[in-house]
């Protein structure tokens, strides 16, 4: 029973805010939401982060670390790939907001590549190559 009160209580709160369309405070500012991005992302991450923060910090996190570069290279670049389509496609037209929208893919995507490589240069000593790809697909 209380899983279902605060199952309800979050799906008024993530509503009032994100909506769906042309709904929601968020909408109201201006904000452009392709393909329900808004509702997805701002739900998902709030949602995983109050997990995460339930759950607690991994063990035996030093044997979870990656082990096949090209594949996570791979993956992430498709990922890239098949997301610049996508958010440049939602906008049903080559215009501005086509451009802009893969512009914003890009940018953001780059810019936490960046951030990730000097975070993890900063903590670890060196940056590595699934370290990049993580902070691209975080980005994305």
């Amino acid at each position: 029973m209380p899983s279902s009160l605060l199952c309800g209580f979050w799906r008024c709160v993530s509503r009032s805010a994100t909506g769906s369309g042309a709904a929601g405070w968020i909408a109201e500012m201006g904000a452009k939401d392709f393909a329900g991005g808004t509702v997805v992302h701002i739900s998902s991450g709030t949602s995983a982060l109050a997990l995460a923060s339930l759950l607690g910090e991994r063990k035996h996190r030093a044997e979870s670390f990656p082990s096949n570069l090209p594949f996570v290279i791979l993956g992430g670049g498709i990922l890239w790939l098949g997301w610049t389509g996508f958010n440049g496609g939602s906008a049903f037209a080559a215009n501005g907001d086509c451009a802009l929208a893969v512009a914003t893919t890009y940018v953001a995507a780059a810019a936490a590549m960046v951030m990730w490589v000097t975070v993890e240069r900063i903590l670890d000593g060196a940056p590595t190559s699934i370290g990049a790809m993580s902070g691209a697909v975080a980005g994305l």
